[in-house]
């Protein structure tokens, strides 16, 4: 018996049904492909939905929708099926999946050549709270020196962990950088750690230590180049400077935002972003939106 096929290129996704079937195509989405079979000399109409989700939770709210506005429209048995991209349980992975087991032995393998990453992680935190304590009570150039190599070493191992925990969780580091992870503040620690100066070399080429005699110097070397004489300016250089922004641009850039405008930037905001001055982080702004929008909105 022949077969009819109907695609959809973008994803790649196919419906297939026999001769004795008329399809018609109600509805086309990025994420869903609604037909309606009908057999041919028969009555009863048959919906079909060939679902290909988004990989997200939020990204899969505009197939919902879509799926809702159908609803009125659907007269009789409907079928929704195909990839949903989601799974109930972790034991639906092991199920003949190659990939899943394939990627069970690399992390072994990993595992065996590298060692337990959550075991060094702990294990380098002990060693630079030991180097700390040595720092403290040698206050010296070599025992600064190996502390930085040791919060190096530390910094090296809760990346790998970090990289591992972003795969598992498949979590965008914008995401994640917002929240209060213990990685987060370590990478804060480890960039104050780098711009801070040990010592430095002073007018006269001389190396010194110490924050008092550093401030000085870096006081005194300023001091030499920002105490200039008034310079004289010329505001004609002004009337050479080309016009470029028309009166149109100008009424855009100093107009007021719109509600719209405001709602978008506010949605556009990562729900786990940190809260702000007032306690607040985006998740309570877009889930309480219709309550607080005019007190936003007037305050913008």
């Amino acid at each position: 018996m022949a077969t009819k096929v109907f695609g959809i290129s973008e994803l790649s996704t196919q419906c297939f049904w026999r001769d004795n079937y008329q399809g018609i195509v109600i509805a086309n989405d990025d994420q869903q492909l609604t037909i309606n079979l009908k057999k041919n000399g028969g009555t009863t109409d048959l919906f079909v939905t060939a679902i290909y989700a988004k990989c997200t939770a939020n990204e899969r709210k505009d197939l919902w929708q879509s799926l809702e506005n159908l609803n009125p429209f659907i007269d009789g048995p409907w079928c929704i099926g195909a990839n949903f991209n989601v799974i109930l349980d972790p034991e639906e992975k092991l199920a003949g999946n190659a990939i899943w087991i394939l990627s069970i032995k690399l992390s072994q393998l990993s595992k065996n050549s590298i060692g337990d990453v959550y075991e060094q992680v702990n294990d380098w935190e002990n060693k630079v709270q030991i180097r700390k304590e040595m720092d403290l009570n040698n206050n010296d150039f070599q025992s600064m020196e190996d502390l930085n190599k040791t919060q190096a070493e530390s910094m090296k191992w809760l990346t790998m962990q970090e990289s591992l925990l972003k795969q598992k969780s498949q979590i965008n580091w914008f995401e994640e950088g917002d929240l209060n992870t213990r990685y987060f503040h370590n990478t804060i620690k480890d960039r104050k750690r780098k711009l801070h100066l040990h010592r430095i070399k002073n007018h006269r080429g001389r190396w010194i230590q110490g924050d008092d005699k550093i401030g000085r110097a870096a006081v005194r070397h300023f001091k030499k180049f920002f105490n200039l004489k008034k310079a004289t300016v010329n505001n004609k250089i002004l009337d050479h400077t080309p016009n470029v922004i028309n009166n149109e641009d100008n009424t855009l850039l100093v107009s007021i935002l719109n509600e719209e405008e405001i709602k978008n930037t506010i949605f556009n905001m990562s729900v786990h972003s940190t809260a702000g001055p007032d306690g607040y982080n985006g998740a309570f702004y877009q889930s309480c939106w219709h309550i607080i929008k005019e007190d936003v909105i007037a305050f913008v």
